[in-house]
Order: C-alpha cells, then structure tokens, then sequence
C-alpha cells in the first residue's frame, strides 16, 4: 500500500510537468535532423535539389511554429537561405517572430 501512495504522489507530480507549456520556438533535435537530412538528400551541400526540398517540406508544414523552428535549425547550421524558406513559410501560417 505504500507503493501505491508513492505512485499516486509520482503521477500527480508528472501530470503537472506535461502541463507545463512547451516552448514553441525552442529548436529540437528532430528538426536539427530534418535539416541534415535535406542536406544530406542533396549530396552534402546547399543547391538546387536542397532547395526543392526545402521548399517541399516547408509546404507540407501546417503549424507555423515548427516552420518557425525548422528556420532557426537551418540558419545554426548556417544554411542561411534554408532558414528563409522556412520564415517564410512561418510568416504565411501567421507566426512573426
């Protein structure tokens, strides 16, 4: 039984750390990834078939915040015309950050 208050104290202790607001803008690994995987797809380097992805991918994105995110990716990675791409897309889904 004293397991059992331990768990209850645990999951009402985690259900207010998922509640807690994210950070929309705060870069994550995953879309650190989708950059490199751009890149990657491309043969290494920033040129046309990058920049066709780039733009494919942005497209495909509804949320603006993860356009947004996928921008600040792209421009750590000094991809700057990347990230423009992906402003851009953020401006369009109304984020102006």
């Amino acid at each position: 039984m004293k397991n059992l208050i331990c768990f209850n104290d645990f999951a009402i202790n985690e259900s207010e750390l998922v509640t807690e607001k994210k950070d929309q803008t705060e870069v994550t690994s995953k879309d650190t990834m989708r950059v490199d995987d751009i890149i990657v797809k491309a043969g290494g380097r920033w040129n046309e078939k990058a920049e066709q992805l780039t733009k494919q991918m942005a497209k495909s994105i509804d949320d603006g915040y993860k356009a947004l995110r996928r921008g600040l990716a792209a421009q750590e990675e000094n991809y700057h015309a990347m990230a423009k791409i992906f402003f851009l897309r953020a401006g369009q889904l109304g984020i102006t950050e």
